[in-house]
């Protein structure tokens, strides 16, 4: 048997990745930091909109801004800045549909989070220790291991 150059590959079909440091068909992956950078960048544009206009507007322009130039050019002003391209494993372009839900999921992530972490804050300043989901269903979380009753519900 002779060995493949390394250039080739037996299977060349449209299926086949390479991983981890290697990359892909399309390049190597992005480091974290320049995708981070770029994430704050379009961030930054679209908090700069979201400030002087109102909701549906901003949605819209983020809307508008993350996605479209990601379809037409794999990259929005942010990822261009920091040299980060967004692209199938082939290498071939998002539809606008991939495009859609790949942003989407990230500000769905995003706002996940960030209401984690306003709830974590609201448990502990409230004397109570209720969170947002307690305060919504009139609830409280107590210690099991303890006798006694549940604080009474504020007034």
């Amino acid at each position: 048997m002779t060995p493949v150059p390394q250039d080739t590959r037996p299977d060349d079909s449209v299926e086949w990745v390479e991983v981890h440091s290697q990359g892909t068909r399309a390049g190597r992956p992005a480091a974290l930091v320049r995708r981070g950078g770029a994430r704050l960048v379009d961030v930054a544009v679209c908090a700069a909109v979201a400030s002087v206009s109102p909701w549906w507007v901003a949605a819209l322009f983020a809307a508008v801004w993350l996605v479209v130039p990601v379809r037409l050019a794999g990259a929005t002003a942010g990822k261009w800045l920091f040299g980060v391209r967004v692209t199938r494993y082939d290498g071939a372009r998002l539809t606008i549909g991939r495009a859609l839900a790949r942003e989407a999921f990230v500000v769905g992530s995003f706002v996940i989070t960030l209401v984690a972490v306003l709830n974590t804050m609201v448990m502990v300043n409230d004397p109570r220790g209720q969170g947002f989901q307690d305060r919504i269903a009139d609830t409280v979380a107590v210690d099991a291991t303890t006798t006694g009753r549940a604080p009474a519900p504020p007034r």
